[in-house]
C-alpha cells in the first residue's frame, strides 16, 4: 500500500519587548516563524465512507 504525506506550513510574525533590560530587544521588536506540519499515513481502502 502506498504512503500519503501531506505538508502544511504556516507563516506567522510576533511582537514583544523585554521590558527591565538594558539593551536594543527592551523595545518593541518582532519575529517571523515558519510551521511546518507534515502528516504520514497509508489511505483507507474503503469507498462506501469516501466523501
Amino acid at each position: 500500500m502506498q504512503t500519503i504525506r501531506i505538508t502544511k506550513i504556516f507563516s506567522f510574525e510576533t511582537g514583544h519587548a523585554l521590558y527591565g533590560y538594558d539593551g536594543k530587544c527592551r523595545n518593541v521588536h518582532g519575529h517571523s516563524y515558519k510551521l511546518s506540519v507534515t502528516v504520514v499515513g497509508n489511505p483507507i481502502e474503503d469507498s462506501e465512507n469516501v466523501k
